[in-house]
């Protein structure tokens, strides 16, 4: 069953799902059906009454989550890295993560310290003692 997010110019939304049954319903909270007449496509269905709109057919249904990756919060979306729902049991995986970071950040001050991160240096190399 796809779902369809509905954006309107003025940045408002409408979530939509298209049953199996053929009728197409919101499922935002908003108690609004659409019944499709046969052979006229879902989406073209929510169209007619929505001629504003953009309509972009969701990969995931509400709630569904690719794993490891943040998403923001619908209330403050330009905030960022904003939150994933499996960080609590991935506790262990984003501090190993966190180390790795900071002793990769820790080589590469290292290396910036003989040579400076200019254009000019793009080609530069050679070995460094341990």
């Amino acid at each position: 069953m796809p779902y369809y997010l509905g954006v309107h110019p003025n940045g408002s939304t409408a979530l939509w799902l298209v049953d199996d049954s053929g009728e197409v319903r919101r499922v935002d909270g908003a108690e609004e059906r659409i019944q499709v007449p046969d052979g006229v496509d879902p989406l073209d269905a929510i169209k007619i009454t929505r001629e504003a709109f953009s309509f972009h057919k969701l990969d995931l249904a509400p709630g569904e989550y690719y794993p490891r990756m943040s998403r923001p919060n619908a209330h403050h979306p330009s905030e960022s890295p904003g939150s994933n729902p499996a960080n609590l049991q991935e506790r262990a995986l984003i501090e190993t993560g966190r180390g790795q970071l900071i002793a990769l950040r820790y080589q590469l001050e290292e290396i910036f310290r003989v040579v400076h991160p200019v254009q000019e240096n793009f080609d530069a190399f050679g070995p460094r003692d341990p």
